[in-house]
């Protein structure tokens, strides 16, 4: 397991707590909703949007989160090139 592969799995577990804070949003809006907790400035509404904010942002660390990671760990610039000379090579022999 080399350091990209590590660093892969510290995004997907930001991502689940992103995803738990997501989930303590909505409860908190339910409770407010309820009247089980006294709201003292943040409405429901106000709890709501955090959880969609939340949920998105947690989705993108957990199923995808490319850009953090080619941010931290960018391909080598002679991969790149090689793989782009190998297929306009393979264009011009067809």
């Amino acid at each position: 397991m080399n350091a990209r592969d590590i660093f892969r799995l510290v995004i997907k577990c930001g991502g689940v707590y992103v995803l738990w804070c997501a989930v303590s949003s909505y409860i908190e809006a339910v409770m407010i909703s309820l009247g089980y907790t006294k709201s003292q400035g943040a409405t429901a509404t106000y709890w709501i949007v955090w959880g969609v904010f939340d949920s998105v942002a947690g989705l993108y660390l957990l199923f995808d989160g490319k850009l953090l990671l080619e941010w931290a760990f960018p391909e080598e610039p002679s991969k790149k090139a090689g793989d782009q000379t190998s297929e306009s090579d393979e264009q011009g022999e067809s």
